[in-house]
């Protein structure tokens, strides 16, 4: 049987339900030129969120930009 709710790998789109607040209030922030930090525990929803917000500011017109730095496993990466 297929779950419900997706785990283990970002939810985008239509599929990240229940988050429309945050993300509205963190593109107004956003857009007015603020820096924001998500703090929450593992697999809370982050990345998702993250990435939910570079997509909807991206069809604005606003240039963005996503690395996960936790995929290096030294600083010469950088």
């Amino acid at each position: 049987m297929k779950s419900l709710f997706q785990a283990g790998r970002p939810v985008l789109g239509e599929r990240l339900i229940g988050r429309e607040d945050i993300l509205e209030k963190i593109i107004r922030l956003l857009i007015s030129g603020q820096s924001i930090v998500l703090i929450a525990p593992r697999r809370f929803g982050k990345t998702s969120i993250v990435l939910e917000v570079l997509n909807r500011i991206k069809v604005q017109g606003l240039f963005t930009a996503y690395k996960d730095i936790l995929k290096w496993d030294t600083l010469e990466c950088v």
